[in-house]
């Protein structure tokens, strides 16, 4: 029985070493080298190459390295359990990422930087507290709202199914996604890319917002169509955004975002699983498998999350 890494743009080596420290006897396979593909029952993935899931004829489960599975449900093969790879350090980072996104916002750091440039600082008025609305109430959605709710802030938050959240007032489904974005000061974007998300946030959402809040997007990239987001901005249906997610990954150097003075851009660092954290989740649902036990975040595949 074998488990192979499948990472073409990752330290694939540096994962099975992690693996290999934690059981020396892991028999461990890394992309391209699978010499024996038929010993393969468990394979950790992020963008695998395409049929590389498929030449696996006894492949049982597939563990994405991140939260989100972002097109593997399409690419695994019928029977294949999925699971994705959430660990407390990707929780607490996405927590210190949206908090630090709101806190610079609201304290203008972004304006004193440019007043220190020019030598001279102008008088600021500070925003506090405020509502903050969040779409994606899994488990990272979770651990944001509950730092938020640490500083005092009102929450609304919006999922594809119904949620109750102590301190956050929850909707649900495309009915209720009107009454979300009403009245909010804040829209944090968290939610996994499904064909239900896929352009979400398009000029349409935009015009629907109560207010003109501050996006944070931390999501994926195609649930936000970019040029509606400029038009947003230039209509004052949203007063600024933060976005560390793109459509093209890295974000192209001729891109409008970069220079855009109402958008700030981070290179998709949200929140990152440690390598150790890493090791440890991927063992763990693979000692399950063998042991007929259960996984740890298992997808459902129907749903892409």
């Amino acid at each position: 029985m074998s488990l192979a890494i499948i990472m073409p743009e990752r330290n694939g080596q540096g994962l099975a070493e992690r693996l290999w420290a934690l059981d020396a006897d892991l028999d461990i396979q890394i992309w391209p080298q699978l010499e024996r593909p038929e010993d393969v029952r468990f394979a950790v993935c992020w963008a695998p190459p395409a049929g590389a899931l498929q030449s696996l004829p006894q492949l049982d489960v597939v563990q994405s390295l991140g939260a989100g599975v972002d097109g593997l449900a399409q690419q695994i093969p019928i029977g294949v359990r999925l699971c994705r790879t959430v660990s407390p350090s990707l929780k607490s980072d996405m927590r210190d990422y949206v908090l630090l996104s709101i806190l610079a916002e609201q304290r203008q750091w972004d304006a004193m930087a440019k007043d220190q440039a020019k030598h001279h600082w102008q008088p600021r008025h500070y925003r506090r507290g405020g509502t903050v609305g969040i779409m994606g109430l899994g488990e990272l959605g979770q651990a944001v709202a509950s730092g938020l709710a640490a500083l005092g802030f009102t929450l609304k938050g919006w999922s594809r199914t119904p949620k109750e959240l102590d301190g956050v007032q929850c909707f649900d489904g495309p009915a209720q996604l009107g009454a979300f974005l009403g009245e909010l000061d804040y829209l944090v974007c968290l939610l996994p890319l499904t064909d239900q998300t896929r352009g979400l946030m398009d000029r349409d959402f935009f015009q629907r917002l109560g207010k003109a809040p501050y996006l944070i997007h931390a999501g994926r990239g195609p649930q936000l169509v970019e040029s509606d987001l400029l038009a947003a901005l230039d209509n004052q249906w949203l007063r600024g955004a933060c976005l560390d997610v793109f459509h093209q990954e890295p974000l192209p150097a001729g891109h409008p975002f970069w220079a855009h003075p109402r958008i700030r851009i981070t290179p998709h660092c949200a929140s990152v699983t440690s390598g150790k954290e890493l090791a440890k989740a991927v063992y763990h649902n693979y000692l399950a498998m063998r042991q007929g036990l259960a996984l740890n975040h298992l997808v459902d595949t129907t749903q892409e999350y």
